[in-house]
Order: C-alpha cells, then structure tokens, then sequence
C-alpha cells in the first residue's frame, strides 16, 4: 500500500509538475483533506514551523540525507525515503520526490537533500538557482497535528533569516488522525530549505 501511494503521488507530480496552478488540481483519494494555501500570503510574524516528533535514543545520531550525481541537461529523479520511531513510540516517515527536468541548469552538479533534524522540512543543496523550477513531493507522517487546524497549515520556502514564502504547487493533503502532511507538484526555483508550517 505504502508502495502504491507513492507511485501514485509520483504520478502526479511527473504529470502536472509543469502546470502553473496556485490551488488543487487533482482530488485526493477518499478519506484525505485538500488545503488551498491562503491566497493573502504568509504573515512572516503570524507562523510558526511544524515540530518533528522526538526522536527515541536509538536515532539521536541518524542523519537523514540523500546525494545524486545529476547531469542538468538531461535531468533526472532524487528519491530521499526514511523512517524512524519516536521517542513515545510513533512511527514517522518521511518522503521526498524531488524531480529535475531537462535543461534545469548547466553542467553536473552533486544534488542533496537533508531532512532537518528539528522541523518537518527539508534542506536542498547546493545553493543554486534553476533555468526552470524542479518539482517536489513531500510527505511526512506521524506529526502531531491534533490541536492545529488543517486550514492553518501550509508548505513554504523558509529563508535563512526566518521569512517564509509560500510555493506554487498543485496540491496540499493534511491528515491529522495519521499527521500527515504532503505537498504534491511543489515549484522549486532554487534550492534551500522548503517545508511545513502552521499559520496563526
């Protein structure tokens, strides 16, 4: 199951990635909530980031990272897919799909993706601007989201000085019985650090 949800997700992203659109365009399967980011914008004093649970003793020292040789002109697919157990006991996974199109920039490049050792983001490096934007899937599961409402949460760019802005993409899903959150056909015009946050 958990193989035929990423395939599928994977799917769309492939499929609408090209697709400039500011809102949904797909209908989750049943039993998921869609979220329309906010068309006012973020409010860089009125947010704050999604927590990722504590990790139990046995990950303390786990960094979750993935690198790929990607030659720019041809492009290609970076898969980072991790999980690990909670300090009280959940199991959280994390999932990224991070596609690169033709022509996305010039020459080779060692591509990375770190899963941020706090928060429900991710870092993207090396710092590098793109002829045309990548495009992302994120999913992370097991958050706490139980006293949030789904309407509040939103997948941002989160810059180095604490602003945020928010990313063109084709879908937001927020699942607060399993925390789940996912982001599907996520614009990325450069690389840095892209993730979840909850708007006050």
């Amino acid at each position: 199951m958990k193989y035929f949800l990423y395939t599928f997700l994977l799917s769309i992203i492939i499929f609408y990635g090209c697709e400039q659109s500011s809102g949904p365009i797909i209908e989750p399967p049943a039993g998921f909530q869609k979220i329309i980011s906010d068309p006012g914008g973020i409010s860089n004093d009125k947010y704050e980031l999604l927590t990722l649970p504590v990790r139990s003793p046995i990950y303390n020292d786990s960094v979750f990272t993935v690198t790929k040789l990607i030659n720019g002109l041809l492009g290609g697919i970076i898969t980072l897919d991790r999980t690990y157990i909670s300090a009280d006991g959940r199991l959280v996974t994390m999932l990224v799909e991070l596609v690169i199109p033709p022509l996305s920039f010039n020459g080779q490049d060692s591509l990375t993706l770190t899963i941020d050792s706090c928060f429900a983001a991710i870092h993207c490096g090396p710092g590098m601007n793109f002829n045309q934007p990548l495009v992302m899937l994120q999913t992370f599961t097991g958050l706490e989201l139980s006293k949030y409402n789904t309407e509040d949460i939103d997948f941002a760019y989160i810059n180095d000085n604490g602003s945020i802005e928010e990313v063109d993409h084709s879908a937001v899903i927020v699942i607060k019985a399993t925390g789940t959150v996912t982001v599907v056909g996520a614009h990325i015009p450069h690389f840095s650090k892209y993730g979840w946050v909850r708007k006050h």
